[in-house]
């Protein structure tokens, strides 16, 4: 007998209700959030972390990876992660108190504001990432790796399919905040 996970029960609840026709959709999206709570709890568990740092880690992250000079705009930050412009302005806050991160204005467009990492946060960043890759690896290791990178694939494909994707340099019509900061350093 195939073992089921929780969403089996809540897919039998709601065909039983009569609530949809189809229940693929669904399932799909209930187990894609389950299984972000999976990769959650086992980052916190491994390194201790509270939710909020989770989010910051990740923030520290992209910043670092977001090519030479490691700089976003807070629009840009909150976008990429599905924050609110007010949640991402107090974790930008909390990690420019802890000395992470610094917010420079935009010489060429005063009403813009560069973040950057500062050298401890760039440390901190290699950090979290070690931790995040190595929750990550654990989470994995339970299924085989053909069916880690099917479903690596057919996520980027979801996420393609529904324009989530890296902007191209022709995507913006001049320069993009982003360049401009970057010039200014």
């Amino acid at each position: 007998m195939e073992i089921r996970d929780r969403v089996d029960g809540m897919l039998e609840n709601f065909e039983a209700e009569k609530l949809f026709m189809h229940s693929s959709g669904i399932a799909v999206m209930y187990r894609l959030c389950r299984a972000v709570s999976v990769f959650e709890k086992a980052q916190m568990q491994k390194y201790d972390h509270a939710k909020h740092a989770l989010e910051e880690a990740e923030l520290l992250a992209l910043l670092l990876l977001n090519g030479a000079d490691h700089q976003m705009t807070p629009k840009q930050l909150a976008e990429t992660m599905y924050v609110s412009p007010a949640n991402m302005t107090a974790k930008l806050t909390r990690l420019e108190q802890a000395g992470l991160i610094r917010r420079e204005r935009n010489h060429v467009d005063r009403r813009s504001v560069g973040v950057t990492l500062t050298d401890a946060g760039t440390a901190m960043a290699k950090v979290r990432i070690h931790e995040m890759n190595s929750a990550a690896g654990d989470v994995l290791e339970a299924i085989n790796p053909e069916c880690v990178e099917a479903l690596s694939s057919s996520l980027r494909s979801l996420l393609v399919a529904h324009n989530d994707v890296i902007p191209s340099d022709s995507d913006s019509a001049g320069e993009s905040e982003s360049s401009q900061l970057r010039e200014v350093g």
